[in-house]
C-alpha cells in the first residue's frame, strides 16, 4: 500500500483580512482615547451652600407616626378566653 503524503498548505493571510484587523484596530483605539473620555468627562463642582433645615412640629410629627404604626396583638390571650376550642363563640 502507497500512503499518498499531502503537503501541507502555507499559511496565508489575505489583503482584506488586513485592512479588517487594522480598522477594527484604529476603531478601538479612537473609542477608547477619544469618545470614553468624553463620555464621562467631569465637568467642575462648584461650591454650593446648602439650604438649613427647618425643623417642623416635632408633636404633629410624633403623633402621626403612632397612628401610622402597626397595632400588634399581643400573644397572652383575652382574659376569659382560655379554655375555648372556637375561637368564634
Amino acid at each position: 500500500m502507497d500512503k499518498v503524503k499531502r503537503t501541507k498548505r502555507p499559511f496565508r493571510i489575505s489583503r482584506g483580512t488586513v485592512v479588517i484587523i487594522l480598522v477594527l484596530i484604529v476603531v478601538f483605539v479612537v473609542w477608547n482615547y477619544w469618545i470614553l473620555p468624553s463620555l464621562f468627562k467631569v465637568s467642575e463642582v462648584k461650591n454650593i451652600t446648602l439650604p438649613p433645615v427647618k425643623r417642623g412640629n416635632i408633636e404633629f410629627i410624633d403623633k402621626q407616626i403612632n397612628n401610622r404604626t402597626l397595632q400588634v396583638p399581643t400573644l397572652a390571650p383575652p382574659q376569659g378566653t382560655l379554655g375555648k376550642q372556637n375561637p368564634f363563640e
